[in-house]
């Protein structure tokens, strides 16, 4: 066979021969790493997230509009953000395995963190309930009150005796 870069050149039937079989073997290789990657070398994390409304007997509601965050532990930078849909529903889809931080918050609740160790393969189920936050405040004015310094007055009353 000519080689049609090299104008009087012949290529040796072998050579084409090895190129045909390393081609194959790259091919193979690929298709075996995208095979193992659809396998699940990903794992995800998907939960709800909830609120009670203070009563600890109530049935916690659905919470739509909850921001998370998952922070790789060993990863700082690998940060993942999601909003919590209209039923409470999040997912956090092919991660890598890790140990994550994730943290959920919402107006008016306090936030919840929590520490999920994610393997190979893995899809979790993680279910939040936020809680009100509860906050007490004294407020104190400065006003005249039943006591004045400001003023003063002095009363004698004198009586008859009989």
């Amino acid at each position: 066979m000519r080689d049609p870069f090299l104008p009087g050149s012949q290529i040796p039937p072998g050579l084409i021969k090895a190129i045909r079989s390393l081609t194959l073997v790259l091919l193979g290789l690929q298709a075996v790493v995208c095979a193992a990657h659809a396998q699940g070398l990903t794992g995800s994390i998907k939960g709800t997230v909830s609120a009670t409304g203070g009563n600890s007997a109530a049935r916690p509601e659905l919470l739509p509009g909850a921001s998370l965050t998952l922070v790789n532990r060993d990863v700082p930078t690998a940060t993942f953000k999601s909003v919590s849909d209209e039923t409470g529903n999040f997912v956090f889809l092919e991660l890598p395995a890790a140990t994550y931080i994730l943290t959920a918050e919402a107006k008016g609740l306090t936030g919840v963190t929590r520490e999920i160790n994610l393997t190979t393969g893995a899809n979790l189920i993680v279910e939040i309930i936020l809680a009100p936050t509860v906050s007490e405040s004294v407020t104190i004015r400065e006003e005249e009150g039943l006591l004045s310094a400001g003023e003063s007055t002095t009363s004698n009353t004198i009586r008859a005796a009989k």
